[in-house]
């Protein structure tokens, strides 16, 4: 659903998947890349928050929240909570 555009049902889907497994890190980091790319950066820096507060060196979470930061326009925030 996300390749093809459609981030709302893919949120829908992937929310689902969290309510059954609320620390799987991978389903995490695709719902903050999905809000990232609605441009709805605080959500998605919230997301991936969750993502490190699970595994603190997930690199993908860490590159995804320098894009967040920069979208908001706060290139020198820390990216780690």
């Amino acid at each position: 659903m996300k390749e093809e555009g459609k981030y709302d049902d893919a949120l829908v889907r992937l929310r689902e998947v969290l309510t059954q497994y609320p620390r799987d890190r991978v389903v995490r980091n695709e719902v903050g890349r999905i809000l990232f790319l609605q441009k709805q950066y605080a959500a998605a820096i919230a997301e991936f928050n969750q993502t490190l507060s699970i595994d603190p060196e997930d690199l993908q979470a860490h590159y995804n929240l320098m894009l967040c930061y920069s979208g908001v326009g706060d290139e020198n925030a820390r990216q780690c909570p």
